[in-house]
């Protein structure tokens, strides 16, 4: 356990933006279907990007994610609307683990940092 919390310590600097430009979408480019990407693209501009964008990822918890899409809701939007930035952002984060728990912290550095 101590050594996926020092590779979590190195890795998640990155902010949602960064990590959306880099990383995620090149995958959902490459692997998802053309309305995929274009679903995966709205959600993000629409509503992922002012949440997670300026973030570190490090940083975002449980308590916000719930928070948002609580705000979802009470703004009116579908069930069906909110499932999906809900399976998005499950999506994202996923990803996130997988590559701290599989020790790849470099892919999750920021552009800028060494």
């Amino acid at each position: 356990m101590a050594k996926i919390n020092c590779l979590a310590d190195q890795a998640a600097v990155i902010t949602g933006q960064q990590y959306w430009d880099s990383t995620f979408l090149p995958v959902v480019e490459k692997h998802m279907k053309p309305s995929t990407q274009k679903s995966y693209k709205q959600i993000w501009r629409q509503f992922l990007k002012d949440e997670l964008g300026p973030i570190q990822l490090r940083d975002y918890t449980v308590q916000m994610g719930r928070k948002f899409i609580t705000a979802l809701a009470e703004r009116g939007l579908g069930r069906r609307t909110i499932a999906h930035i809900r399976a998005l952002m499950s999506s994202i984060f996923r990803v996130v683990n997988t590559f701290i728990i599989l020790g790849w912290p470099d892919v999750l550095k920021s552009p800028q940092q060494p």
